[in-house]
């Protein structure tokens, strides 16, 4: 079929296996399986250890992107992609071609429980000519991706064509004028074919589950002789991480915390970080180990010495965004904030627009002690505009936010605007991945309010749109001996992590998801709050409790208040709906979720309402009546906001506009 063609044709929903030839192509055309291959994956590849670096020959700020032995089409000659429904956050194959400025999409259901439904797409040696194939009972050719062996013989059983799979697939095709406007299609058709409805239903309320792992962050993660929260266990070379994996960003929600222990805990925390975290370069440190000493990332590795100075910057930009409302938080109920905390906040803002001006990027790594960009061409610091604009009220310092504008304009024309967002990760070389997604998407909307121009607003909308691809919209069918399968828990609002680390997990590294919710406010469009509803929705299914244990795949259970970060629907480490035990950042993205968003949010004059939680809510005669659907007690947060209201920023502390309401077991209360 030729690209210029305005559709593909739909086949009947009972065949085993169908394929669709678009034909007269660029040659240049941009591949998306969502949460696994953007723009084809066609990067140059290695086949590396876990975790894989940039080998030393290679890494330099000029670099372009590379990834390990990823599925992913050729960049010169043929080649195709094979992978199951379940090794993709949405069982859907799209093509933009930007010669045509068509695009396509076929939309599929996963198949059935222990395999699922094959996506293959397959390129002629001048990538003019692609198919799109669908196999009803999936079988990968060998090689199969895994991790860490990266390629094994093909572990799909031989299809048994009676078996009832109850698969079907769908077409889409519309005429785009770019990418970005290809991704607000995709959008539109995730919306359409995977409509978001509630929160998936959880067995105990979010505040049962924020004590959760509240319990458990005083149990296992404070250090006394430290005076710090670990953010992982001993035995860890990442005792304590300043950034992406939760470190001081976990004081945020803690200090939030009504336990005044856990607001002195958290204030210790912020003092010992600031203590001890500036390196010469102005910058923090990446790590505190259990002796107490603060170094780069990887300085623990002695088989790849030329690392042990590598800086992952992306925790730079966790900071600057992070530490800000904490310390006007203290200062605003009468804690002292002292100038060394302020200044070397103040520090590491300097050093990252002097890097700025001096590199135009910001890279992926840098050199711990001076700065310098020793792996480029990323999106790692993809929350660092948002975090200069944070600095820059708290500090009244204008300078940064044209940093920060000239930041914003970098990630849209190189990363966004391009389909492709990497380096949010310190594990996955440049693999694409949702973190850094996520990121920009803060970032544009920061840019907006602090600009009020419509044009980040614009930018944040296709961000936004890009990272919904990593968010499953649909309840995958996980084996019914599987841990998951046997705890009925639901993938609804997991989010795909990167190309490389083919699993999904619970919540956003490292966020509530608050930008969405920015988003619905400015736009009105509710695809952006049932996005976010599901994302928090979902998050308290995954904590560990005595009461209903989550266990490993020996049959180890984790520990109560320990969410995992693990939600496998892809067979990438032989683990389908089960789990590693060890605690993660997840739970800082659920206390993010609490204490950050509402669980409950109410357009007074329109009388509507979006759950955010497991929750029972509706108008009844203009009045607003809540119940508690659990046999248990629960505190639930709610924020009703007029139209007026709506139009303005939300304030940095956003927890001052909830209404906090408890209810008992199953208690009904009129609120409004």
């Amino acid at each position: 079929m030729s690209s210029k063609e305005a559709a593909l044709s739909e086949v009947p929903e009972r065949v085993e296996r169908v394929q669709w030839c678009l034909s007269e192509l660029s040659g240049d055309q941009y591949v998306l399986l969502p949460g696994s291959v953007y723009a084809g994956n066609r990067f140059a590849s290695f086949r590396l250890p876990y975790s894989p670096r940039a080998p030393e020959d290679l890494a330099s700020a000029e670099m372009e992107p590379i990834v390990n032995d990823v599925p992913r089409l050729a960049t010169r000659g043929s080649g195709g992609i094979y992978q199951l429904s379940g090794d993709v956050s949405i069982p859907l194959v799209a093509v933009y071609d930007p010669l045509s400025l068509c695009a396509w999409a076929v939309i599929a259901t996963q198949g059935y429980e222990d395999g699922g439904m094959l996506l293959a797409v397959e390129e002629n040696e001048s990538h003019t000519e692609l198919t799109i194939r669908l196999e009803r009972l999936g079988v990968r050719p060998s090689p199969v991706y895994r991790l860490p062996m990266f390629q094994v013989e093909s572990p799909d059983p031989m299809p048994h064509w009676e078996r009832d799979s109850k698969t079907a697939w769908k077409v889409e095709s519309c005429q785009v004028k770019n990418l970005p406007e290809f991704f607000l299609w995709i959008q539109a058709i995730m919306a359409k074919h995977f409509p978001l409805s509630d929160p998936p239903a959880c067995d105990i309320p979010f505040s049962e589950a924020v004590s959760e792992v509240v319990a458990h962050y005083h149990r296992d993660f404070w250090d006394e002789e430290l005076g710090l929260f670990a953010t992982s266990e001993k035995s860890s070379p990442y005792y304590f991480q300043t950034g992406w994996c939760g470190g001081m960003i976990a004081t945020w929600p803690l200090l939030q915390q009504a336990d005044e222990t856990a607001q002195q805990k958290a204030k210790r925390n912020l003092m010992t970080f600031f203590s001890n975290a500036r390196s010469p370069s102005g910058l923090f440190y990446g790590k505190c180990s259990v002796s107490g000493k603060w170094e780069a990332d990887f300085a623990h590795d002695t088989s790849r010495p030329y690392t042990n100075p590598w800086h992952l910057i992306r925790r730079d930009a966790d900071m600057m965004f992070y530490l800000p409302p904490q310390l006007r938080w203290l200062s605003d109920n009468g804690h002292e904030v002292p100038e060394q905390w302020r200044e070397a906040l103040r520090d590491c803002a300097v050093t990252v627009t002097e890097i700025w001006k001096k590199n135009g990027q910001m890279g992926h790594f840098v050199h711990q002690d001076s700065g310098k960009v020793l792996v480029g061409g990323t999106t790692s610091a993809g929350l660092m505009p948002a975090g200069l604009w944070h600095c820059a009220q708290y500090f009244d310092l204008p300078e940064f936010k044209e940093t920060a504008i000239a930041m914003g304009e970098h990630f849209w024309h190189h990363h966004v605007a391009k389909g492709v967002t990497c380096g949010g990760v310190g594990d996955a070389l440049m693999a694409p991945d949702s973190e850094s997604s996520y990121a920009v998407v803060e970032s544009f909307i920061a840019l907006y309010e602090a600009t009020n121009e419509g044009i980040w607003l614009e930018r944040a909308k296709v961000a936004g749109a890009l990272f919904s691809t990593w968010v499953m919209p649909y309840p995958y069918h996980f084996p019914a001996a599987s841990e998951f399968g046997k705890l009925n828990l639901n993938s609804t609002g997991t989010i795909f992590a990167n190309a490389q680390n083919k699993h999904s997990a619970p919540g956003i590294c490292t966020h509530s998801g608050l930008a969405l919710l920015k988003l619905f406010r400015a736009t009105g469009d509710e695809v952006w709050i049932r996005c976010l509803a599901n994302i928090r929705g979902t998050l308290p299914q995954f904590v560990s409790r005595i009461d209903r244990p989550i266990h490993d795949k020996a049959g180890k259970a984790l520990p109560s208040g320990w969410i995992n970060e693990r939600v496998n629907t892809s067979d990438w480490d032989d683990n389908i709906g089960g789990v590693f035990c060890g605690p993660c950042w997840s739970e800082v993205s659920l206390l993010l979720s609490y204490y950050e968003l509402p669980g409950l949010y109410v357009s007074r004059e329109e009388m509507k309402l979006w759950k955010l939680e497991h929750v029972e809510a509706e108008f009844n005669e203009g009045v607003l009546i809540v119940r508690n659907p659990f046999d248990r007690d629960m505190t639930l947060q709610i924020l009703c906001e007029t139209t007026v209201e709506r139009n303005r920023p939300l304030p940095e502390n956003l927890k001052s506009r909830f209404q906090s309401l408890k209810l008992g077991p199953k208690e009904q209360k009129a609120v409004l």
